[in-house]
């Protein structure tokens, strides 16, 4: 099954693509799973059920082997020319228009690739400004307006809480890889294309789920705490 919404996850949005490699090394990473190769192997064939279709469907039409969507290439010269600010406001590209849909995605691969390695002092001002509107604890464009007073409010915490569910959960690091690893990996992924605040709503429900740790073991520790300081003469 997870493998099966992976797959479906890429078709949606094709950065979650190194999702996949997560997904298959994970097995080996978890000391608990005996059976590791029968899990790498579900994990990919649930992958390869979701994405075939369209790969047939992608072949087809190109005659060749198209993986995903046809504007990556567009996405990340977005995000990586002279008028990019790390968001995704960016006039129109002028590519040559007889090079057709897959020589437009190649053009702004070539581009977008060349104005980062060109201008490398850019490309980190770049980055952080994409992840700080990624990780940002307030939009970039309403910080003192309702929304942005909310997202403090609602944000703020869980990315507290979350970070020490972590540390409370740092012996776990195999366990945890597939969330550990998606966080990472989409974060750096960010660093590079075009970001905005919603794209991170994906991994909002594992920082969810690392901040409710971290709220148990709080509520435990003051817990014991107040019932050992009742019952003490």
């Amino acid at each position: 099954m997870a493998g099966l919404l992976t797959g479906l996850a890429c078709l949606c949005r094709s950065q979650f693509a190194g999702a996949m490699l997560i997904g298959i090394t994970w097995p080996f990473l978890n000391p608990k799973l005996k059976v590791k190769k029968i899990w790498s192997a579900a994990f990919l064939a649930g992958f390869l059920i979701a994405v075939s279709p369209w790969w047939i469907r992608n072949y087809n039409v190109f005659n060749k082997f198209v993986p995903f969507s046809t504007e990556g290439g567009y996405t990340l010269w977005v995000g990586s020319n002279p008028l990019a600010d790390g968001g995704g406001d960016c006039p129109h590209s002028n590519p040559p228009i007889e090079l057709g849909e897959l020589g437009m995605d190649k053009w702004h691969y070539e581009q977008g690739f060349f104005y980062l390695k060109e201008n490398p002092k850019r490309t980190v001002v770049l980055a952080f400004q994409k992840l700080r509107r990624f990780w940002g604890i307030v939009p970039v464009k309403n910080i003192s307006g309702k929304l942005g007073i909310i997202s403090f409010f609602s944000f703020l915490p869980l990315f507290i809480f979350s970070l020490a569910g972590f540390w409370f959960s740092r012996r776990r690091f195999k366990e945890l890889w597939p969330i550990i690893g998606l966080i990472f990996y989409y974060t750096s992924i960010q660093s590079i294309f075009p970001s905005m605040m919603r794209y991170r709503l994906v991994l909002e429900p594992f920082l969810i789920v690392m901040a409710a740790t971290a709220a148990i073991r709080l509520f435990d520790t003051v817990f014991n705490k107040t019932a050992k300081y009742k019952n003490s003469p």
